[in-house]
């Protein structure tokens, strides 16, 4: 099981690497037409 101090840091890097998603997408990038994101489950699916 994860320690605190692991899962804290863990959700950091996941708030960073959402926050270079948006900074992407507002550049115009977009993943490849072929994969999908299942917010249901928060899994990425690659197409």
């Amino acid at each position: 099981m994860a320690s605190d101090e692991e899962v804290a840091a863990l959700k950091a890097r996941i708030a960073e690497l959402e926050a270079e998603v948006e900074q992407l997408r507002a550049a115009g990038q977009q993943a490849p037409a072929d994969a999908s994101h299942d917010e249901e489950r928060g899994e990425f699916n690659p197409g």
